[in-house]
């Protein structure tokens, strides 16, 4: 399921560059039919006309900057999946939270902590447990899952790392630093489309696709493995850490 999303997403942001690669040419232009009113014998009728629309410097600099806007959505919904699969299983597989590594465990109190308005938080430790032990269908709300823009390689290798998931590797995986920064900048207004598209062009910006695809494609990899092997379960995980 993970990966039929994340392929499908993937296959949106290939769309997208795929436009950006075409647009950059010597004076693109678009070509398209527009309906107009005609006058035809006292009668008035919609005649389809040929328009030719010039894609100007400025519109293409605003399309490359949105590219970044598209690969970080990508790496932020993948985030989401992971850990919206993990606990899945988890809730599948009918376990107790005892029996859970202690990584998950901590991953599972923090959620119940951290994405709950303050009014709804557990009190007391005794409340949370009693919580947790009442509840063992753990279900993670999509909408409270929250990465607050910050999700880079070294943010991506530390949510592995807290839930016991290998951590994934790309070659050019600091680009993904880029990316963030640049986000959080169109995000938030301190950078203009345009000033950010002057910058970098298709060509500067298709590492940065190749880099995204490259690390996520290796969490997902990861994450697969996790789940076959139920790394997620304290007997499991302790004896491939023996082995």
């Amino acid at each position: 399921m993970m990966n039929s999303k994340y392929i499908k997403r993937k296959n949106e942001v290939i769309k997208y560059f795929e436009l950006l690669k075409c647009i950059n040419h010597i004076a693109p232009k678009l070509n398209f039919n527009e309906l107009v009113p005609v006058e035809v014998a006292d009668d008035v009728q919609m005649v389809s006309k040929s328009r030719i629309h010039a894609i100007d410097n400025d519109l293409i600099d605003i399309m490359h900057a949105n590219g970044f806007l598209i690969l970080y959505n990508l790496i932020e919904a993948t985030m989401k999946d992971v850990y919206i699969v993990i606990f899945d299983e988890i809730s599948n597989s009918k376990i107790s939270f005892d029996q859970l590594v202690e990584e998950v465990q901590i991953e599972w109190v923090s959620y119940e902590l951290r994405d709950h308005k303050s009014g709804a938080r557990p009190k007391t430790v005794t409340e949370l447990a009693n919580k947790i032990i009442s509840n063992p269908d753990f279900i993670i709300d999509r909408d409270k899952l929250k990465f607050g823009g910050n999700l880079d390689a070294r943010e991506i290798k530390t949510y592995a790392k807290n839930l016991k998931v290998s951590e994934p590797f790309h070659p050019q995986q600091d680009l993904l630093v880029v990316i963030k920064e640049l986000r959080n900048q169109l995000a938030h207004g301190g950078e203009t489309f345009i000033d950010v598209g002057k910058k970098y062009k298709y060509s500067d910006i298709e590492p940065y696709q190749i880099a995204t695809f490259g690390l996520l494609e290796s969490l997902i990899s990861n994450v697969t493995t996790y789940l076959n092997f139920k790394n997620y379960k304290k007997c499991i995980a302790l004896n491939a850490f023996q082995i």
